[in-house]
């Protein structure tokens, strides 16, 4: 006996029902996972991105403490330069980035967890369109962050990188260290990182922001 187009439906639908759980179960894996490896990571962060920099222009380690305070008021739909620049945060420091990337994400996760809360306490479990969208949105402008922080950190390697193979393989580098090269070179990195990985009409803002 071939099968009704009725059955055909509720199969279709127990299958996008499995699917979804599927999704659901490695989201909420995932998630746990970068809560466990958050602190490990922002450490890392600092101690191999931030903190040698910092250290060639005389910064201490106040310019790149997170101030959760801070960091909760960031508005995740602006530019992160121009609003790091608003809670007097230094928009130069990787540290701090990656911790209003984390902010942002959080804030996406518990979203998304009151709308399933209340979408299975209905009869027929919905999505609000107007959340969805606004859920979107969000998603969207923290993959745009989370792309403008990958570009920092790779300007921020290649800078590492250069720095290593002038100690190495040139004695001018110990005349630039001696003469205070290092510290124009290292404000120099922060400049032409922000050009190269701001958008376009916030390159100026970041160029221009201070490093403290």
């Amino acid at each position: 006996m071939a099968p009704s187009s009725g059955d055909d439906e509720i199969s279709l639908h127990k299958s996008e029902l499995d699917n979804q759980q599927k999704r659901f179960t490695s989201y909420y894996e995932q998630l746990k996972l970068w809560n466990e490896n958050y602190d490990h990571r922002l450490s890392d962060i600092e101690y191999a991105l931030d903190r040698p920099v910092f250290g060639q222009i005389d910064k201490n380690i106040g310019d790149f403490r997170v101030y959760r305070s801070k960091i909760t008021q960031v508005d995740c739909l602006n530019a992160p330069t121009e609003e790091l620049q608003k809670r007097t945060l230094n928009p130069h420091s990787l540290k701090i980035r990656f911790a209003v990337i984390n902010h942002c994400f959080m804030l996406i996760s518990s979203a998304l967890d009151r709308q399933k809360t209340e979408a299975i306490s209905k009869p027929m479990p919905t999505l609000d369109k107007n959340t969805e969208s606004e859920i979107k949105e969000k998603l969207n402008k923290l993959l745009a962050m989370a792309n403008e922080f990958r570009c920092y950190a790779h300007q921020r390697i290649d800078y590492y990188n250069s720095q290593k193979e002038l100690a190495i393989f040139s004695l001018t580098y110990v005349w630039r260290w001696l003469s205070d090269g290092t510290r124009t070179e290292a404000l120099k990195h922060f400049e032409d990182a922000a050009s190269r990985c701001a958008p376009p009409r916030h390159a100026d803002v970041a160029r221009a922001a201070p490093t403290s």
